[in-house]
């Protein structure tokens, strides 16, 4: 023990003697050609925001021989990103920001593909979303904002429970993290949603196809990374409140933040509440038990030294969701009522997060550390039994516990080859109340242990990205007696890869291509059900084997000041893959035929293609274009494939429009093909339009700014169903009823920063 401390001591003390460089710069404004004050530059790694001066200069010191990035961010301007080795005694940065760019080019920063990178420079299929689109898009869930995104659906009961679908793959195939720790209330189920609140990001981060290289199982079809919001500026405590009102569903959004910062401490505090009553579809007819509430809390603190980062994040989700079945529709009626009262899901979740970096002489260590508690009820209704209170309604509950670690060592660089190694892991404990007999998941264990390595190779006009992992999972079910679902006592071994290039044919025109594998092993349900689960009776299988993925990404990116091409096409193989189908075997309760889990090979391939073009500096022609095909070794096609769909705007921007700035106008339409290439169990489902406008602008009243916007979706009332919705058709009285996507909403929003030294 003596011995290590003497280590860490060391390192630390060679830390602190290293020799500093001093990094200057100049901001300026390439219409006045002059220097810009208060423009902010935000440090990655260290978590350190400055401000220019009233001539547009900065200046800090930094160790030498380090890789640092450096954003620059003004009102009204795009943001500007660089990237410095401090490898001289001084060194300045030049930087003009452009109000009136066209063709925004790759210029971001991303931290999921494993360590901090150029976007631009990532083989690896990944796309941005700033906080202040998902927030202007006015969307009721999170999910519905991620679907604008080329290549990404969302299925979802009615605006409830949605989840991403990322390429034809969702659920337990696709990862969502909360700041880089994954979340583990069971995503195999699209009847429960990701428990996060996107007010509480900066930005969000999402990689399509397998990711399993750095995060392990259950990364296969992707990853989303909710980053959370950057600490305030030294000196400085600075705030938000965030409003929405929704048309359709009488809904009220509200988030307010604040946070400060001094020299070395940081900490900051943000609360969310949503409440929305039933919808409306086309034809004006509510959609019963549709309504739901979300309250959120999130809080950080933090300490930042010389030597390291020490943050500390709380987050609580209280979720109630209406469930739209074959009970709730057949006695519930639409009333104004904003609490749901029956047939809901209650649903609680504590996480506590440690987050550490420390500054290591030229290597960079993070160590994350934490635990979530997620509880989930189920609440019946009066016809259950002869139930007196709602709290006697509650017909399941159980209670996960998940310990996740994370440990990443960046090893000293050059301006040319970066390496990284590492292991994370989890241990996951459901524990079923056993009170409750229509639990639909009982006992279990899960036990994860991964390790990786990373190496990136800068070769002047190519990049090379490259990596390996070994990955261990141990699943134990535990039925209690008297229930007839499955025990098993399975462990799961796999070696997955990444191997990926960029190569920059010109200043602004690349070539991507990169080949991933990816696994994941049987979730609880797919290995132990035998009984009722999301009101049918479904069957696992405990000998399901892991499921592996390859998937060939290849990306063609041009961009110029007035147009931008991006074509991305991908093919996805995926060797025992798993998904239920319904059999012709009668269930032995609650009516209907069995579903069962099973397996087989198959294959996921498509396209995205995006073209923005700008004739004018204030007109914007933006428009993309999705397809993804899934195909069975039989060549049947798979179920839940999204639709062909194709997105086009219109948008008019101006930096000054009489009091209004940075004003902007969009009239966009969304037109989805027929799917009729649907699986087995499905139906075809028909073409939808609609025609969509949108308008923003910030203004100033006194010294105060204030952002604005409108947002309305489905204009024209059209009465449709997307194809991955779950309420598609649900029996009632005993008939299939089809149940509509949401009708026209008009969502209304503003946003009020606040600030004070």
């Amino acid at each position: 023990m003596r011995r290590f401390v003497l280590v860490i001591l060391f390192l630390v003390s060679t830390h602190l003697l290293w020799s500093q460089v001093r990094v200057g710069g100049l901001v300026s404004d390439k219409a006045t050609q002059k220097g810009m004050e208060n423009v902010s530059v935000y440090i990655y790694p260290i978590q350190k925001i400055l401000f220019t001066d009233s001539l547009g200069k900065f200046s800090i010191e930094l160790p030498e021989n380090r890789e640092y990035y450096f954003e620059f961010s003004a009102i009204g301007y795009p943001k500007t990103f660089r990237k410095i080795f401090t490898k001289d005694a001084s060194q300045h940065i030049e930087v003009i920001l452009d109000a009136e760019e066209g063709v925004e080019a790759i210029d971001e920063i991303v931290v999921t593909s494993g360590s901090l990178r150029d976007l631009e420079k990532t083989p690896i299929p990944m796309k941005v979303i700033e906080q202040r689109d998902v927030f202007e898009a006015g969307s009721l869930n999170f999910a519905v904002a991620l679907a604008m995104i080329p290549g990404v659906s969302n299925s979802s009961i009615g605006n409830i429970a949605s989840k991403p679908v990322i390429r034809g793959l969702t659920n337990t195939n696709v990862l969502m993290l909360n700041n880089g720790v994954k979340l583990e209330n069971f995503n195999f189920s699209s009847n429960h949603p990701f428990l996060i609140d996107e007010f509480a990001a900066d930005r969000i981060e999402m990689i399509k196809g397998p990711a399993s290289l750095i995060y392990g199982s259950d990364a296969v079809g992707g990853v989303i990374n909710v980053l959370k919001e950057k600490p305030a500026p030294e000196g400085k405590i600075l705030g938000d409140f965030r409003t929405q009102f929704h048309s359709n569903t009488s809904g009220l959004v509200s988030s307010l933040g604040i946070k400060g910062s001094s020299e070395s401490f940081f900490a900051g505090l943000r609360t969310s509440l949503k409440s929305h009553t039933d919808y409306m579809d086309g034809e004006s007819k509510y959609m019963p038990n549709t309504r739901f509430r979300e309250l959120h809390l999130n809080s950080h603190a933090g300490l930042r030294t010389k030597w390291a980062i020490f943050t500390l994040y709380y987050d609580y989700n209280k979720y109630q969701n209406g469930l739209l079945n074959s009970s709730s529709a057949t006695f519930m009626k639409y009333n104004s009522d904003r609490d749901p009262q029956y047939w809901y899901q209650d649903l609680d979740n504590h996480l506590l997060t440690l987050k550490n970096t420390f500054f290591l002489g030229k290597s960079i260590l993070d160590i994350d550390i934490a635990y979530g508690m997620n509880q989930r009820k189920g609440v019946g209704d009066t016809l259950m039994a002869s139930y007196k209170t709602t709290k006697d309604l509650v017909f399941s509950s159980m209670t996960l516990n998940t310990v996740t670690y994370n440990a990443k060592l960046t090893l000293p660089s050059t301006e040319k080859a970066k390496y990284t190694i590492g292991f994370n892991g989890a241990s996951i404990i459901n524990i079923a109340d056993e009170k409750y007999p229509n639990y639909p998941l009982l006992d279990a264990e899960i036990n994860d242990l991964g390790l990786f390595g990373l190496a990136e190779y800068n070769l002047g006009k190519l990049n090379i990205l490259a990596g390996a992992r070994f990955d261990y999972r141990s699943i134990n079910s535990y039925p209690i007696a008297g229930n007839n679902r499955y025990a098993v006592d399975n462990n799961y071994q796999n070696v997955t890869g990444s191997l990926g290039a960029t190569y920059s044919i010109a200043e602004n025109q690349l070539v991507k291509l990169n080949f991933a594998s990816g696994y994941r092993s049987p979730n609880v349900s797919e290995l132990t059900q035998n009984g009722i689960h999301q009101a049918r009776y479904e069957k696992g299988d405990p000998t399901l084997q892991s499921q592996r993925n390859y998937q060939i990404d290849f990306n063609y990116h041009f961009h110029t000041k007035n147009l931008l091409i991006d074509f991305s096409p991908f093919y996805n193989t995926a060797d025992n893959y798993i998904y239920i189908v319904q059999t012709t075997q009668k269930a032995p309760i609650g009516g209907g035929n069995v579903f069962q889990y099973i397996q087989n090979d198959a294959t996921l391939y498509g396209t995205e293609f995006s073209l923005d073009y700008h004739p004018l500096t204030w007109l914007g022609l933006h428009s993309s274009y999705s397809m993804v095909r899934g195909i069975l070794e039989d060549s049947q096609h798979l179920t839940f494939m999204p639709q062909d769909k194709i997105r086009a705007e219109v948008k008019f921007e101006k930096e000054k429009l009489g009091s209004f700035k940075e004003f902007y106008f969009g009239l966009g339409v969304l037109n989805v093909f027929e799917q009729e290439r649907y699986g087995e169990g499905e139906t075809f489902t028909p073409s939808y339009f609609l025609l969509n406008a949108r308008m923003g602008a910030s203004v100033s009243w006194g010294k105060q700014r204030i952002e604005l916007f409108v947002n309305a979706t489905n204009l024209l009332n059209e009465n449709y169903v997307d194809h991955l919705s779950l309420i598609k058709t649900i029996k009632v009285a005993g008939k299939d009823t089809t149940f509509y996507n949401m009708g026209r909403n008009v969502a209304i929003g503003f946003t009020v920063p606040f600030g004070v030294k």
